[in-house]
């Protein structure tokens, strides 16, 4: 090929000087390599960890190692770190230990449902620090997950980690069968205004609402022990209202399972109060009208007299006039 430069005529002296400088056609640069021969590609690091490391994923930043299925074996869990674990058998049970460091509120979640698993997972948790926490739990929110939060001061804890047994269980194994877990501190996670009194007898009643009470109304945070009893009092200004009770409890962690009893001032029992606003939430409310002038008693009781740190609530009342 005989290039051509715009304006220069071709004469039999030049091509033969081109012939003889060039010998043949010349080259051309190509964009692949620089014109400056001096300058190459860097070499290839044949011995970069990252193009030699073949190992798999880690399904989270602290898998589960087996053995760890009784207490002397359990994995020591760091709080706020994701752990996670598969069921390799149907009976296949995890133990996990971890301590918390400060006081406050200590929150744990077991995901599996959410995740996808096919695993119904079940949580039971104890503490060799604190005798008034020792509980099993197996739902949230009607879910076959777990989210556990109540007050603790600094202690260790084990976690027990396993799918659901019983007649209307269906257990499985493999790598369909996993779940996440992670223990952390928290903050609380309800606010309240007061905090449960001496109250065990309707005649020792708390009173916690009367005609001084804010439209927004007023929370009391309370909780059980062995044989405990929590009544409470609304006192009703004269003229018609609507007092309001609604509870917070296994919404935000609290492991109890709770109702209202309503009595009149006999103590005979009026109205049990176990569900939500829409009828299937765990935690009760209702809305009662009131022609004023009078005092509603109410006990909150947990359906299955069990006690600990982990069954706690808050009972807000909101009294309104109409």
């Amino acid at each position: 090929m005989t290039l051509v430069r715009p304006g220069r005529a071709h004469t039999p002296a030049a091509v033969a000087v081109a012939l003889l400088v060039g010998g043949c056609h010349p080259s051309l640069p190509t964009d692949d390599k620089p014109d400056d021969p001096g300058i190459d590609d860097p070499p290839v690091d044949d011995t970069d960890p990252a193009r030699d490391d073949t190992a798999p994923t880690p399904p989270c930043a602290l898998p589960e190692t087996e053995p760890n299925n009784a207490i002397a074996e359990a994995n020591a869990l760091p709080t706020d770190v994701q752990a996670c674990g598969t069921f390799g058998a149907t009976t296949d049970a995890d133990f996990w230990t971890f301590t918390l460091a400060e006081d406050g509120w200590l929150a744990i979640d077991v995901d599996a449902f959410t995740l996808g698993s096919e695993a119904d997972v079940t949580l039971t948790l104890s503490s060799t620090d604190l005798s008034d926490v020792a509980f099993g739990i197996g739902a949230w929110q009607d879910l076959p997950d777990v989210r556990v939060r109540f007050p603790s001061p600094p202690a260790t804890y084990t976690a027990f980690v396993r799918q659901l047994v019983g007649t209307d269980a269906t257990p499985g194994e493999g790598d369909d069968f996993f779940y996440d877990l992670i223990a952390s501190s928290a903050k609380a996670p309800v606010s309240w205004d007061m905090g449960e009194a001496a109250n065990d007898t309707r005649q020792t009643a708390q009173v916690i609402a009367s005609a001084d009470t804010p439209p927004e109304g007023v929370a009391v945070f309370g909780d059980f022990t062995i044989g405990d009893q929590d009544w409470y009092q609304v006192v009703v200004p004269p003229g018609r209202h609507t007092v309001t009770l609604d509870v917070d409890a296994h919404e935000f962690g609290s492991v109890a399972d709770l109702a209202l009893r309503l009595v009149d001032d006999a103590g005979t029992l009026l109205q049990v109060v176990d569900d939500g606003r829409l009828g299937w939430e765990r935690d009760p409310y209702v809305a009662l009208p009131s022609l004023g002038g009078e005092t509603i008693t109410v006990q909150v009781v947990e359906a299955n007299a069990r006690a600990g740190r982990p069954f706690w609530y808050t009972l807000r009342v909101k009294v309104e006039a109409q």
